[in-house]
């Protein structure tokens, strides 16, 4: 991989200017997590759920979770019981435990 701090300025600035919006350098420069397709996927999806949800759904029932919001905000992303191990022992330990071995 090319370290662009090493290169001349106006060479990193004529390479940069050919980049797509959806790259990672270009996302990173505007902000961005996801690219722009993704994010209006999101939303779409989540504009047919809502109208669903009005013509199908239950009038006490509580509205669907939001994919849009669940991609770009850590808050709601649904991460309630992920867990991470160091090594596959506590894997191994932690789903024999689980299993009840």
């Amino acid at each position: 991989m090319l370290d662009w701090r090493s290169l001349p300025v106006r060479l990193a600035a004529t390479l940069a200017a050919g980049l797509p919006p959806d790259s990672r350098c270009m996302m990173h420069l505007a902000g961005q997590k996801l690219p722009e397709k993704t994010l209006m996927d999101a939303a779409a999806v989540d504009a047919l759920h809502r109208i669903e949800w009005r013509l199908i759904g239950c009038p006490g029932s509580r509205p669907p979770d939001s994919i849009l919001a669940a991609l770009t905000d850590p808050d709601t992303g649904g991460t309630g019981n992920v867990q991470s191990f160091d090594s596959p022992e506590d894997f191994e330990a932690a789903l024999a435990a689980m299993k009840g071995g």
